[in-house]
């Protein structure tokens, strides 16, 4: 048997040990196949419980809300033994939700500019900053991408539509500019798996932001359905893709 198969299939099972552990805390249905042939590794399909928006006052009330954890677990709580309300930033992760529905109403002035900060200020390997991120506004233009991806509605109402684009075509330029080589190291699994980390910590440092600041958010992984034809919609250069990790987001007023 060729060694990559298998270490292939050793990973499936690794990935597939790992989604059932954390599928087992967050209280949904999950069945998974996975099978040798070349075509497909693993096929999953998962079916969640709605959890509903959160208010609790206290972070062990809300944490166990969260993962319907009705046994014994505690969480370090600094507000424990004190009147103080959960910090912010925590209750603006636990109580996250997404949101498909959204108002007309236009964005604040500043908005994306806060929003883009926020995910400009997220870790990102050696500094590289290995991606970008595509605003998109217009009506007719979100009406575009929407039909790349599954014809959702909701992609049309948001009044913002943020595409994260794994990005390595800077440091081809600066690598070409120096005399460097560059296709030595661009062309490595590794510096892949760097360019679509950083697009999504900088998408998900976004997000909380959106949801701080009292907006509602949605994933939109469809995206990636037709990822060349969005590639060419939003007139990408080489070395950077759209709809890879994550795709884009939506954010907008809850409705």
């Amino acid at each position: 048997m060729d060694h990559r198969v298998g270490q292939r299939d050793g990973l499936i099972s690794k990935f597939t040990d790992i989604v059932l552990l954390a599928y087992k805390y967050a209280q949904v249905t999950l069945t998974c196949s996975s099978t040798n042939s070349n075509d497909s590794f693993l096929n999953c399909y998962i079916s969640s419980r709605y959890l509903p928006a959160m208010s609790a006052t206290k972070l062990n009330t809300l944490a166990s809300q969260r993962y319907r954890d009705t046994e014994s677990s505690t969480f370090a709580d600094p507000t424990a033994s004190s009147s103080s309300p959960i910090p912010e930033a925590l209750q603006t992760i636990l109580s996250h939700k997404s949101c498909r529905a959204f108002l007309p109403a236009a964005l604040a002035n500043g908005t994306l500019e806060t929003l883009l900060t926020a995910g400009s200020s997220g870790s990102t390997s050696s500094l590289y900053q290995t991606w970008s991120v595509v605003a998109i506004q217009e009506p007719e233009h979100k009406a575009k991408v929407a039909a790349l991806a599954d014809d959702q509605e909701f992609i049309r109402q948001a009044p913002l539509l943020l595409v994260f684009c794994p990005n390595l075509r800077r440091l081809h330029t600066l690598s070409t500019h120096y005399g460097q080589q560059p296709a030595r190291a661009l062309d490595s699994m590794d510096m892949f798996i760097i360019s679509v980390v950083d697009a999504a910590i900088a998408g998900q440092n976004v997000a909380i932001a959106a949801e701080a600041m009292g907006l509602g958010i949605c994933y939109v992984g469809a995206i990636r359905n037709n990822a060349a034809e969005l590639c060419e919609l939003l007139n990408l250069p080489p070395l950077t893709w759209g709809g890879v990790w994550h795709g884009g987001w939506v954010s907008g007023f809850a409705g």
